[in-house]
């Protein structure tokens, strides 16, 4: 009789377990993955665009696809709700790779765009920040040969920054600079037509690189600095 129930009571327990599997799987189809986080500033507004990864896009064996998503508001927290509320799907934020900060908003905003994402807990105080010329939004739409595209590209960039190849800065030290008010620098992210083997669709594509920082002076202006 004891047997009889430790065997039914595993078997419960197995069940709950497949349950308990299936039901996190089907959270996870839900999720959307924010890859790369891009901020500007224009005419008193925030816009914040990112390029998620969704997994319901992918078929057995491929990456997940990639989705974009922006919003546009006079504050940072209203413009993140807004993405939010725009998808069914939930935005997590843990796994980004990074953000990039557009021309416009690093003059003009950074400390303001540091202070909220310093007390907001969507990413993690390590993410790394590159800022851009122009606008991050278009940046971070550009093609280029990586199978993910603009996110995996950026992260084999911060993977080549060990090798000495490219400038990364994590958010904290970049933080922790402005903030004091010492002087800073943060790693430029370019783009330049890449070279392809094959000549299919070879000028729409492009190659990325962090080869060059820039140093925030105090009155608000930029330097570029040479690897």
């Amino acid at each position: 009789m004891k047997l009889k129930i430790l065997a039914l009571t595993l078997i419960f327990a197995f069940i709950t377990t497949l349950t308990g599997c299936a039901s996190s799987s089907a959270e996870l189809a839900y999720r959307l993955t924010a890859g790369i986080i891009a901020l500007d500033w224009s005419e008193g507004l925030y816009t914040v665009s990112l390029v998620c990864l969704d997994p319901r896009g992918a078929k057995q064996g491929d990456e997940a696809e990639l989705q974009y998503l922006a919003a546009q508001s006079v504050s940072l927290k209203e413009a993140l709700t807004k993405i939010e509320e725009s998808t069914p799907q939930t935005v997590f934020y843990g796994h980004a790779a990074a953000i990039i900060i557009g021309e416009s908003a690093l003059q003009e905003q950074l400390e303001e765009l540091l202070v909220f994402f310093a007390e907001d807990n969507r990413v993690r105080l390590n993410i790394s920040v590159f800022a851009c010329e122009g606008e991050a939004a278009g940046f971070i739409r550009l093609k280029t040969p990586h199978k993910m595209s603009v996110v995996g590209t950026v992260q084999d960039l911060i993977e080549d920054d060990g090798a000495g190849e490219s400038f990364t800065k994590p958010f904290f030290s970049l933080c922790a600079g402005v903030l004091s008010h010492r002087a800073v620098t943060v790693p430029l992210i370019s783009a330049r037509p890449a070279e392809l083997s094959s000549a299919k669709e070879e000028g729409d594509y492009f190659e990325l690189i962090a080869d060059r920082e820039i140093e925030i002076e105090r009155s608000g202006g930029l330097m570029y600095n040479s690897n």
